[in-house]
């Protein structure tokens, strides 16, 4: 069963800001006691904040370009104080947004599904983290609350080779509840990225929203993959098989009883 969409809103306050749900509290449900978020790619730390706030769940930021350096060394060393990490927030004049820093963890590594070492945009050696790995850091910041079972809620995308990190991600055991992700060139005009997208929604993803160059998706679970076998000569493939059906369904729309001939029928025989 797919879950039905649920009621979104933006922060007008913040610039190119992320639409959110407006009750994430009953969308996630019991989940949200332990949930975690990751983040990968940090170009603009204000456009998140909506997310941070709004979800309410530790978040890992992967940020192997070390982009918003200000923020991630905010996090270590003003973050450790109540009152420094508020002051920091008002210079910053995001002070109505309430951020706990400790349930904000920058690193530098790249999640991925291999091990050893990759290059970020500056041509640096990096290293890369499993995503079971990501998951449990951000699961260890909740401290004596952490989970048994950490549950992968929302994940954000924004770096340069995002199809490649969609890849990885569909590749591991993982689905988070909500993506969101920045293509950086339209799924309808590059190959490459149209495969993507068409993977990612393949998948189960349906996508809600485009917003300021980000994608929201939501997982309903309807993989399209575990549908079919891959394996037999006369599997159609299953996209045409729902398309034929729509199709045919709109074409042809089941008949309902006209009550008003049938009226008029009766009147006529008395």
């Amino acid at each position: 069963m797919a879950e039905a969409i649920p009621d979104l809103k933006k922060y007008d306050s913040i610039e190119n800001s992320h639409y959110v749900f407006k009750d994430s509290y009953t969308y996630f449900s019991k989940n949200i006691l332990k949930a975690v978020g990751i983040c990968i790619g940090f170009p603009n730390w204000k456009s998140d904040l909506p997310i941070f706030e709004s979800y309410s769940m530790p978040f890992v930021i992967c940020n192997p370009n070390n982009e918003s350096l200000e923020f991630c060394e905010a996090i270590k060393i003003k973050g450790v104080k109540l009152l420094e990490w508020l002051a920091y927030m008002k210079s910053q004049n995001v002070a109505n947004f309430y951020i706990n820093p400790k349930w904000v963890l920058p690193i530098t590594q790249m999640p991925d599904s291999k091990t050893g070492t990759c290059l970020n945009d500056k041509g640096e050696s990096v290293p890369m983290i499993s995503w079971s790995d990501v998951i449990a850091q951000g699961n260890t910041l909740k401290g004596p609350m952490k989970s048994d079972e950490p549950y992968f809620a929302v994940c954000r995308i924004e770096i340069p080779n995002e199809h490649e990190v969609i890849s990885s991600l569909l590749s591991s055991k993982y689905r988070p509840s909500i993506i969101y992700i920045r293509w950086s060139e339209s799924p309808d005009e590059s190959q490459v990225h149209c495969e993507a997208a068409g993977h990612l929604q393949t998948c189960g993803y349906r996508l809600l929203c485009v917003n300021s160059g980000f994608y929201m998706y939501q997982y309903t679970g309807a993989d399209m993959y575990s549908c079919c076998s891959w394996t037999d000569p006369s599997m159609a493939h299953p996209f045409v098989q729902l398309m034929t059906e729509q199709v045919e369904g709109f074409l042809n729309p089941p008949k309902s009883e006209d009550k008003s001939e049938e009226t008029k029928t009766d009147i006529s025989s008395q």
